[in-house]
């Protein structure tokens, strides 16, 4: 018997230690000499721990045989989840348009900011949708309604909602509708919408304090959109929908997180689930908010600082690492983005034509596939160096695949944005209330 290459072990207090295991998902406390038993010898016997200790070990994949290669069986689980899941993700963007303009976007590009979908792109989308997944026998659909700004375009939302969830209940397929927002355009007429369309979630996005996120997100008129925001916010979670506020964190407002949220709380919205999310400068679009931006180890020293604090203070921080079905969407062959031109892209980091896979036709089939598609869907993290010899591989599949393409010109590096900044420090924070308490 020998140890899991993807143990990885957090120092607790008290002398012990989070043993936690990146490919199965299995945490224990351990002291000092059960640690040493696992980075010190080579052969690992039942003799060496507690009777039930071993079985656990044994039965959670901390402990393995001699003969298991733990690499064949990520790289079988990534072939499988990459090229056979039965789970189709769709994003649809019905218009790029956009009513603030905010400094980090990403997507705003003056030649496509006017675009709305129309009705022949709507309904070849809705084909292309359909066709899809039944013709992968699909068993559940993934939707996210995205942007610019998607209720610019309400119509085209609400049409392909109603469409796609009468269709998914007569194919007996489950529909998991989202869609990300400013927030700014939802009225009790939208909430309404969304509660008969039964939303898994609605995220909508904060900068920061008052000041600080009416600075940065603007209407076109320079004015600020703090108050509007926290409108929807509060109308949405007061109406029980399932709500995501996503905070973009950069060098300008982490010091100030304390301030929002306590302004939250403030405003009846304790309990309210949060997301920080880093602002990445992306090269195609906001290149000059670089100086703004946090490094990777500076991420990596806030963001479980930040999940401590709203946790203490009464969010919903989810923030529990988990063995995730694809390790990136863009790798999957069954996810695609849609965007008002029937243009169909892998990522919506990726709205440049150069990245662009194909299109879609008025009968909902695609064209032809262009290369961007295969040389994003041959991106391989084992054959990757870095990645191949990391223990956080299972939970991060070498990062995001775009800024990987971005920070080295291919898709075929690394990218440790995504769980490796601080996760020895989340790992303390997770586990050491479910496990230490008991």
């Amino acid at each position: 018997m020998k140890s899991s290459f993807y143990n990885l072990f957090v120092k607790a207090d008290n002398n012990e230690y989070i043993l936690y295991n990146t490919l199965s998902g299995a945490a224990f406390i351990v002291d000092e000499q059960v640690k040493t038993l696992f980075e010190k010898k080579d052969k690992l016997r039942a003799d060496d721990f507690d009777k039930n200790d071993f079985k656990s070990f044994k039965n959670e994949g901390v402990i393995i045989d001699d003969s298991v290669d733990e690499k064949k069986i990520v790289k079988v689980k990534n072939g499988q989840n990459k090229f056979q899941s039965r789970y189709f993700k769709f994003v649809v963007i019905p218009t790029y348009q956009c009513n603030l303009v905010c400094p980090y976007c990403y997507v705003e590009r003056d030649e496509i900011t006017g675009k709305k979908m129309s009705n022949e792109t709507l309904n070849a989308t809705i084909k292309f949708i359909k066709k899809t997944v039944k013709n992968n026998d699909g068993k559940e659909l993934s939707l996210t309604l995205f942007g610019g700004e998607p209720l610019m375009n309400q119509n085209s939302c609400y049409k392909l909602l109603e469409a796609l969830i009468l269709w998914c209940k007569k194919e007996k397929i489950l529909f998991h509708p989202r869609i990300y927002t400013n927030g700014t355009l939802i009225t009790k007429d939208v909430i309404e919408k969304f509660k008969k369309y039964s939303m898994s979630f609605i995220q909508i996005t904060l900068a920061g304090t008052k000041n600080i996120h009416d600075s940065k997100r603007t209407h076109k008129d320079k004015t600020g959109s703090y108050e509007e925001t926290i409108k929807a916010v509060k109308l949405t979670f007061e109406n029980n929908l399932p709500l995501v506020v996503a905070i973009n964190v950069d060098n300008d407002n982490f010091s100030h997180m304390d301030e929002l949220l306590d302004d939250l709380v403030k405003r009846g919205l304790k309990g309210v689930r949060i997301m920080f999310t880093p602002i990445y400068s992306m090269p195609h679009s906001c290149a000059g908010y670089s100086p703004h931006c946090l490094t990777i180890n500076e991420w990596g020293e806030i963001l479980p600082e930040l999940q401590k604090m709203a946790i203490n203070k009464g969010f919903n921080v989810p923030i529990k690492p988990y063995i995730e079905p694809f390790f990136c969407w863009a790798s999957v062959k069954n996810s695609y983005v849609v965007d008002p031109y029937g243009d169909l892209y892998k990522c919506t980091s990726l709205l440049e034509k150069k990245y662009k896979i194909g299109s879609i036709d008025k009968n909902g089939d695609i064209k032809f596939l262009e290369f961007p598609y295969y040389d994003i869907m041959s991106r391989d993290p084992l054959s990757i160096k870095a990645c191949n010899d990391c223990k956080l591989l299972p939970i991060c599949g070498g990062g995001c695949a775009a800024l990987a393409c971005f920070e080295h010109k291919t898709f075929h590096r690394e990218n440790c944005t995504r769980v490796r900044p601080g996760f020895e420090k989340k790992i303390k924070i997770i586990f050491e209330k479910e496990l230490l308490k008991k």
